[in-house]
């Protein structure tokens, strides 16, 4: 599957599907976006004390996933993450994408990458 990169408003990357004619994340910020939806209206409104389990269909440019290992260490909290990406975007991409957020740890960024 043919996809491109894309810078949206708030500076973060996502991918555009041209044959679908389909972004993964919003261009007004992807970024934003997975803050907003994924972390604030989700993880936030988790209360209970024990582990958090996550299923994300489509992990794309793990965006989702990123966030939520950053959101787990700040907020002291057990996630269990699973993915199901029945496309798998290219290690490199996931890479620039995670660079592009500002992530310098690259072990991390071959976590993801791999």
């Amino acid at each position: 599957m043919k996809r491109e990169l894309v810078q949206t408003a708030d500076g973060s990357l996502t991918l555009f599907v041209p044959t679908l004619n389909e972004h993964y994340h919003s261009v007004h910020g992807a970024l934003q976006e997975a803050t907003h939806v994924f972390l604030q209206h989700g993880l936030d409104l988790v209360t209970a004390n024990n582990e958090i389990h996550v299923l994300e269909l489509g992990l794309g440019t793990c965006l989702n996933a990123y966030l939520t290992l950053k959101w787990s260490v700040q907020h002291n909290r057990k996630v269990v993450y699973y993915g199901v990406e029945p496309y798998p975007v290219e290690g490199s991409i996931i890479a620039q994408c995670l660079r592009q957020l500002g992530e310098t740890d690259e072990h991390l960024i071959a976590f993801f990458s791999i």
